[in-house]
């Protein structure tokens, strides 16, 4: 009988850590779909600068500001300033809801951005929810 019991126990911890990773993993994909498009949107933004002059990319080096720096609160696991989290979740936002924007700055069609998309919906729920357990005011 305990032997059993000590199986059982092995498998729930098992089980446990098996969780752990599989959501730590999960997480660290949404961090890293949330930096391909902030580097993506970058590179856009040098090639505009390039062309037409810093002016004309200021939008588009303000987005990937916007997106790297959420990208990092969510590796650092703290929110490095919460005057501008509205902000950043806005441009989250503006990427998830538009497919269109996203493949012009990562340079793939729609189709292909399904995942990414998905990383993109788990970062913003994971910064919200780290926004609220920081303490700040609830955003949404």
């Amino acid at each position: 009988m305990l032997e059993f019991v000590g199986t059982v126990a092995i498998c729930a911890a098992c089980l446990w850590l098996a969780r752990y990773l599989w959501n730590f993993w999960r997480f660290r994909q949404s961090i890293n779909a949330v930096e391909a498009l902030a580097s993506a949107v970058k590179a856009k933004a040098d090639f505009v600068a390039a062309s037409a002059g810093h002016d004309a990319a200021e939008k588009t080096y303000f987005i990937a500001i916007c997106l790297k720096s959420l990208a990092n609160s969510l590796s650092y696991g703290k929110v490095a300033n919460p005057l501008i989290a509205g902000t950043q979740l806005e441009v989250l936002d503006g990427m998830i809801g538009s497919p269109g924007d996203m493949a012009f700055y990562m340079d793939r069609p729609v189709d292909s951005l399904t995942d990414m998309r998905l990383g993109l919906v788990r970062a913003r729920e994971s910064f919200v929810l780290l926004h609220r357990a920081m303490g700040s005011n609830p955003i949404i």
